[in-house]
């Protein structure tokens, strides 16, 4: 007999289609192998690292982070309560916020790297806007602890010898460090008697680390505030009133030479250096809508990096910018947490009370797996088992089978070769893997949808004994699809593995 007259068009479609796929899976690890030796193009003048923000997004104000590109959001708070006001520690591991857990607005310290908090002040009043020193030793922050107004404190960083800097009446609020530690810069509320607003004159204050030498350093109408050194110290930010609205400042470490940087038509707040100097974040937004947006110092560029209809603001970028690495490492951490609690989830097995009854559950479904692989898929399968005279390529599908899958008519019949290869690659890799209890579930689903298949479309019509063989894999597949694999399967010992992982 011509051979010719035994060739299906299902069949050599489908082996044109089988060795495509390979083709394309070469080309992709050579493209790969390749791609391990081009270095990635950088542009110097780009902004990086990890910026700090507060966002109520969840309900509350939380303190998440973000690249400097506004993606790869982490919530570092989780809480119902408030948390407000990120500072970074000089290695990027550590956050000191403010947060009403306990009542009162206490300081509390967030590490990253172990996702723990630690509380370190305990206190009736109002503990609120810590920044860390740039050795990472002592921390300034915002205490009424004098009864009368917010004064500036300082403390070491376990949170021992408070010391209050300034000691009066006037409202006072933002302090920061200068570079090297030295100077502290914070705003004092200069009201007039005569003045009723709410603001009312704001003026950004400097003093010594002990908090002597205090010296008032802008004389600009408004309420100015937020002022924060450049990294090199010779530039402080701010943000203050013109017009109409506020924007963000420059002036020298004198106060001289002041500049508005943003010229906005939003409301700009608490700006933020980048490690290199070069962008400034800051908040931008009006009534219950702030974003947070960066600027280029150079060429004046601004980049929004949150767009949402609620409050974004304080943002606080990270001192150094390789810790973006830390950071990504971390981001990538969690999302294979992530992953492999899916997988978990997926692929745990419910164990039975003893041994002996995952025994009993393993017999029929290494059994019913193995009749499958070796006898009624390998038949139709290209496998290595398969039987030599059926001549079938790796992963080949007989060519009779498509035929008899597209009498089953309607969608079968429009895609013959896919749908027998489906079932024939249930049967035969479905089958190993229920034996073994490799991907338990997975299998068994694919095994129950060709079983009901073959009962519901070929065996109907052929009685009970005649529809017995698939009703038996059937019910295997079902229990296993439930069950998994149990304690004798490959799935039990790699849950147990993935799950040392993420303990």
């Amino acid at each position: 007999m011509n051979s010719d007259l035994n060739v299906c068009p299902g069949r050599v479609l489908f082996s044109i289609l089988r060795k495509f796929y390979f083709l394309l899976v070469s080309l992709f690890v050579l493209s790969a192998c390749k791609t391990e030796e081009k270095k990635p193009i950088t542009n110097d003048n780009e902004p990086a690292g990890i910026i700090a923000f507060n966002t109520n997004r969840d309900g509350n104000k939380e303190i998440y982070l973000m690249n400097a590109e506004g993606k790869n959001l982490r919530n570092i708070t989780d809480h119902p309560a408030m948390e407000y006001g990120p500072s970074w520690f000089p290695d990027g591991n550590k956050i000191i916020a403010y947060s009403n857990r306990v009542g009162n607005p206490e300081l509390y310290y967030f590490d990253l790297k172990k996702d723990t908090f630690i509380r370190i002040t305990e206190h009736p009043a109002d503990d609120v806007l810590p920044m860390v020193s740039p050795d990472g030793t002592q921390i300034v922050f915002m205490s009424n602890r004098n009864g009368e107004s917010r004064s500036v404190y300082k403390m070491k960083s376990d949170g021992s010898e408070i010391k209050a800097l300034t000691n009066n009446a006037d409202y006072e609020e933002s302090p920061s460090w200068s570079p090297d530690g030295a100077h502290i810069l914070f705003t004092r509320q200069l009201r007039d008697l005569n003045d009723t607003t709410h603001a009312a004159n704001g003026e950004i204050f400097r003093m010594k680390a002990d908090g002597t030498e205090v010296k008032r350093i802008t004389k600009k109408p408004g309420y100015d505030s937020g002022a924060v050194y450049s990294p090199n110290g010779k530039h402080i930010a701010f943000y203050g009133p013109e017009g109409d609205s506020f924007d963000i400042f420059l002036m020298d470490e004198k106060g001289n030479n002041i500049r508005n940087i943003t010229r906005d038509t939003l409301d700009c707040y608490s700006p933020s250096w980048s490690p290199d100097a070069k962008w400034i974040a800051y908040t931008a937004g009006t009534g219950n809508n702030y974003d947070i947006y960066i600027i280029n110092l150079e060429n004046g560029e601004k980049r929004r990096l949150t767009n949402t209809k609620i409050r974004n603001e304080s943002p606080a970028w990270a001192p150094v910018s390789v810790k973006n690495k830390e950071y990504q490492k971390k981001h990538t951490y969690s999302n294979m947490k992530k992953l492999i609690s899916f997988y978990l989830y997926i692929n745990t097995p419910v164990t039975q009370k003893s041994f002996w009854s995952d025994l009993v559950l393993f017999i029929p479904r290494f059994i019913c797996g193995m009749l499958l692989a070796i006898d009624f898929g390998a038949s139709k399968f290209g496998v290595p088992w398969s039987p030599p005279a059926n001549e079938l390529g790796l992963f080949e599908v007989a060519y009779w089978f498509p035929q008899d899958v597209a009498q089953f008519g309607g969608i079968f019949a429009v895609f013959p070769v896919f749908f027998a290869w489906i079932a024939a690659f249930s049967e035969t890799i479905g089958g190993l893997m229920l034996a073994i209890g490799f991907k338990t579930r997975i299998a068994a689903f694919l095994i129950v949808c060709t079983m009901l298949g073959a009962i519901f479309l070929q065996k109907w019509g052929e009685g009970v004994w005649g529809m017995l063989p698939a009703m038996g894999f059937l019910w295997v597949g079902i229990y296993s699809l439930i069950n998994g694999s149990g304690r004798i399967g490959l799935d039990y010992l790699l849950s147990n593995v993935f799950k040392s992982k993420i303990a």
